[in-house]
């Protein structure tokens, strides 16, 4: 198997893994408050921008609710995006959703200041292999032309 198709595979370990630790935890919390797991705020990122909740949001902190509705299309989109770079590690689609993926990252950081929450080891892991996977692909521009000047040579 390619280099960069096990370290792809290593950042969707990883990323999986990141559901299951303490992403968030409120900042007022007390130190018996663990905090909300990666699986937990992945739901209520999608679920709630569409609630009554969250419509509610959208009125009164509407930059929380438009960074909520943002991270909560970060999943969905990463994993359409490592799905089209590991068919195609090159392709303009591929690419094109990468940058599109890092743009929405920053929306994280917003819902962490309106919100009052404080990043986790969860979300960091989270954030780490999502780069992971979104890179792995450059592993393979190297390991081309590695090949290309050894037969060169």
């Amino acid at each position: 198997m390619k280099m960069n198709r096990v370290v792809a595979l290593i950042g969707l370990l990883a990323y999986i893994g990141s559901f299951f630790l303490i992403a968030v935890r409120e900042t007022t919390a007390t130190s018996s408050d663990a905090g909300l797991t990666g699986y937990w705020c992945a739901y209520l990122s999608l679920v709630h921008p569409w609630a009554h909740g969250g419509l509610e949001m959208l009125h009164d902190k509407p930059l929380a609710y438009f960074g909520v509705l943002f991270s909560g299309w970060i999943n969905p989109v990463f994993l359409i995006t490592a799905a089209m770079l590991w068919v195609r590690p090159h392709g303009r689609a591929g690419a094109f959703l990468r940058i599109v993926l890092i743009l929405m990252l920053p929306a994280v950081w917003l819902v962490f200041k309106e919100l009052q929450l404080r990043p986790r080891p969860g979300y960091w892991l989270w954030t780490a292999a999502i780069l992971v996977v979104l890179f792995s692909t450059m592993l393979a521009q190297k390991e081309r032309d590695m090949n290309v000047a050894a037969v060169a040579a």
